[in-house]
């Protein structure tokens, strides 16, 4: 091989010779900005990404921020929810085995996270991870009390819970009621907090 035809070979997108097993197991140790990240690398892997079945949303960088600096609340809550409501647009697999949700967000964030719970839900997720820290100053609905707000939609659900291996429900000021909680049969691990 002649040195100027190695050099066209090693510009090559070697990426898209490694079989879907591989580039799925590559993914599965990234995050999802670091998929994001990566995806120019290879017409495969914008393919595949949507694919993935493990989304966990972790912006901790951002709720650091938000520690320092409170003010910025509202911006970044605008941008988390803009990154997850584009990434669960995109996601064209047909089951999850991880949906995890992490960042500050509170009661006026509430029809977001009830449509990202009736797509975790719908997607047949078995762990299920809801952490809504707040980090800077507590926020209440009018009047402040928590009772007169519409709780999380996660009641008409309530049946489809029963898939679940793994729930973690971590919220700070929330109204959530499960009537007619279901038996969570194939339930292996459950840490609620308030």
């Amino acid at each position: 091989m002649e040195k100027g035809d190695q050099g066209k070979e090693d510009s090559g997108d070697r990426i898209s010779e490694l079989t879907d097993e591989i580039l799925f197991i590559i993914l599965s140790f990234l995050t999802l900005k670091e998929v994001a990240n990566i995806c120019f690398l290879s017409r495969r892997l914008k393919i595949l990404w949507p694919l993935i079945v493990a989304l966990s949303f972790d912006a901790s960088n951002t709720l650091g921020e938000l520690r320092r600096n409170g003010r910025l609340r509202k911006k970044k809550r605008t941008w988390y929810i803009n990154w997850v409501n584009h990434v669960l647009e995109s996601h064209k697999g047909s089951t999850l085995n991880e949906f995890r949700v992490c960042f500050d967000l509170d009661w006026t964030c509430r029809h977001d996270i009830d449509s990202w719970f009736c797509f975790a839900i719908s997607k047949r997720v078995r762990k299920l991870e809801l952490d809504f820290e707040e980090v800077a100053e507590e926020t209440w609905p009018p009047g402040g009390n928590l009772d007169d707000e519409p709780a999380f939609a996660f009641c008409p659900l309530s049946g489809y819970l029963c898939q679940l291996k793994t729930l973690t429900l971590e919220m700070s000021a929330y109204n959530m009621t499960f009537p007619n909680f279901p038996e969570l049969t194939n339930l292996k691990h459950l840490a609620v907090s308030a």
